[in-house]
């Protein structure tokens, strides 16, 4: 079975009951990695939290992407934390429960990663996670990122530009970006 796998930008009108469900059925996930994502408890909610993040870049703000699989939300990647001076910028990311282990995750961030690197003057690619998050480092070093340093809190990890382009993570023939225009 073929399964369409796209990226699309979070959008209050058509995503928030979405958004919603994913964080109702994926509460286990979340209150281990993103206990503040347990305060999305409505649909109202939801609502308010992409409208936060809608109109904003990864500068000022976060640019959040729904990972869709056959129409169905499945988890989330961001950007945020963007520093203009030093052309980096953060990736965030969480499955929802069933879509974990099957590479969804891998190629979403591959293809955000190619994208902004591509599209931005970003020369960097940071993922800062939690010790004990060892499927998040799995992630980390499966998509090419260097460890920079384990501390007791976090552990960060770095891809610049010119290396990823050399590893040539591009992925767009199994999962690529759905356009506003293009959903309508």
């Amino acid at each position: 079975m073929l399964y369409e796998v796209y990226l699309k930008k979070l959008q209050v009108q058509t995503d928030a009951e979405h958004l919603y469900h994913l964080i109702a059925t994926s509460q286990t996930v979340l209150e281990e990695w993103l206990p503040s994502w347990g305060k999305i408890a409505s649909i109202a909610a939801s609502k308010e939290h992409i409208a936060q993040h809608e109109q904003s870049d990864f500068y000022w703000g976060e640019e959040q992407y729904g990972i869709w699989l056959n129409q169905q939300l499945i988890g989330q990647v961001s950007l945020h934390s963007g520093q203009m001076e030093n052309q980096t910028v953060k990736l965030s990311y969480f499955l929802g429960i069933g879509a974990q282990g099957k590479g969804y995750m891998t190629r979403a961030c591959s293809l955000l990663i190619s994208k902004v690197f591509e599209e931005e003057k970003i020369q960097s690619v940071i993922i800062e996670c939690e010790p004990s998050n060892i499927s998040s480092q799995k992630l980390a070093k499966r998509l090419g990122f260097e460890c920079l340093s384990s501390h007791s809190e976090i552990v960060l990890f770095i891809v610049h530009q010119s290396d990823w382009i050399v590893q040539k993570h591009i992925s767009l023939y199994f999962l690529w970006f759905l356009d506003v225009e293009e959903s309508c």
